[in-house]
């Protein structure tokens, strides 16, 4: 295609810039969005039917606009497909793995969910169990301790970069954080945007406890981006407590502490009762 074949209009306004990322593959920047413009009898042939059906048709081309779901399906089958091979193109879309991920993330039902987790870091020994909580969220189980485990695109849209970078580890495509440590910021954060892990929060209050007192660095950092009703506050309540496994292994040390207390208490009457020494019969 010459260059004044190129589109020199779109249905977000005049072009302001367009560059060719693949054959009749358009990046352009537009006076009101930024997206991917293809003409329409070309997107039929290298697009899925859904793909093409899910962006905007008009004045002869198919439209995807930066940061929509169609425009996640686009790039990756535009990628996965070799439509689209310059690798300066493929650094601004991203790589064949992960818009594979961002595709499973945001399409799901089209392209499957995010992978299962396959392995955990050492430091929880061997995982015993893992248990979904949402598309790419993990409730896991190791032998030495568990946690929650989120997928790196996952955390990339909808976590900060403080919960990103710091206090958790990253094994493959996940990053793990530790149920009775930084789970909370995890949690905390994900719990706005995936109903599923609101769901999970047995005590608000627990919660905002946990994060004033166990984290005050995050709190501050917290509260210096957002409203006030949406800050961080500090609210009477046991800390580590605000998820139903912090309820279970509560229980648990519960009972166990009974049990041995019955035990010494079993030893004790033992004891009280027994014929002292200087009273046996010899």
């Amino acid at each position: 295609m010459n260059h004044d074949d190129r589109p020199n209009a779109s249905i977000w306004g005049a072009i302001l810039s367009c560059t060719e990322v693949g054959l009749n593959i358009f990046q352009i920047v537009s006076e009101k969005k930024t997206g991917i413009m293809i003409p329409a009898e070309d997107a039929v042939n290298i697009l899925s039917e859904e793909t093409v059906a899910s962006g905007e048709t008009a004045d002869g081309y198919v439209h995807f606009a930066e940061n929509s779901a169609a425009a996640v399906a686009a790039k990756y089958e535009l990628v996965r497909d070799g439509h689209i091979t310059d690798p300066v193109a493929l650094d601004h879309f991203g790589r064949p793995k992960r818009l594979e991920a961002e595709a499973r993330l945001f399409l799901p039902d089209r392209f499957g969910e995010l992978p299962d987790l396959k392995r955990i870091p050492s430091i929880y020994g061997e995982m015993k169990e893992q248990t979904p909580i949402d598309n790419g969220i993990f409730f896991f189980q190791g032998e030495a301790d568990s946690g929650i485990a989120v997928h790196d695109v996952l955390a990339e849209h909808f976590m900060s970069d403080y919960a990103r970078i710091k206090h958790n580890y990253r094994k493959d495509d996940y990053r793990y954080y530790e149920l009775n440590n930084t789970a909370a910021i995890a949690v905390f954060e994900l719990s706005s945007t995936h109903p599923k892990v609101l769901d999970m929060i047995t005590s608000w209050e627990s919660l905002m406890h946990t994060l004033a007192t166990e984290f005050p660095d995050y709190a501050s950092y917290w509260n210096n981006y957002v409203d006030y009703d949406a800050m961080i506050a500090d609210t009477p309540a046991p800390g580590f407590m605000f998820l139903q496994q912090h309820l279970d292994a509560a229980a648990i040390s519960t009972i166990e502490f009974s049990q041995e207390y019955d035990k010494a208490d079993q030893m004790d009457d033992f004891f009280e009762h027994s014929i002292p020494y200087d009273e046996l019969e010899i």
